[in-house]
């Protein structure tokens, strides 16, 4: 299972349960054979780091507002593809303005040649 999809998953069941804590021995039923133990531990403590998800007394853990929020503007999956078309976004606009400065230093450096070359030789044609 994709890394981003779980994130999601565990976020959209805390969010079926809002605003009960859940206790950690029901979100692994919920996702036993998709997520094994110590990579739940990682993907809750994740979700509690970026602020979607608070942890209670004993082991129990429930969403928060900032959580369903993020949920419903599509969650990790839609954040990180909204970063790569950024990203390659601005990998274009880069390559652009590197293209653009070596067309204008090959003009301009053209004109200085042959402006050089006009008061060495004044009466030649090119």
């Amino acid at each position: 299972m994709d890394h981003l999809k779980q994130l999601d998953d565990v976020l959209e069941f805390l969010n079926k349960e809002t605003p009960t804590f859940i206790i950690k021995s029901r979100i692994q039923r919920e996702f036993k054979g998709k997520i094994n133990d110590d990579h739940l531990d990682l993907v809750i403590d994740k979700l509690c780091r970026d602020g979607y998800a608070n942890k209670g007394r004993n082991s129990e853990w429930a969403i928060t507002y900032d959580g369903v929020i993020f949920l419903s503007y599509g969650g990790y999956k839609n954040k990180f593809k909204g970063d790569q078309i950024s990203t390659a976004l601005d990998t274009f606009q880069f390559w652009v303005l590197v293209l653009a400065a070596i067309f204008a230093s090959l003009y301009y450096g053209n004109e200085l040649l042959k402006g050089f070359l006009n008061w060495i030789y004044p009466y030649a044609c090119y």
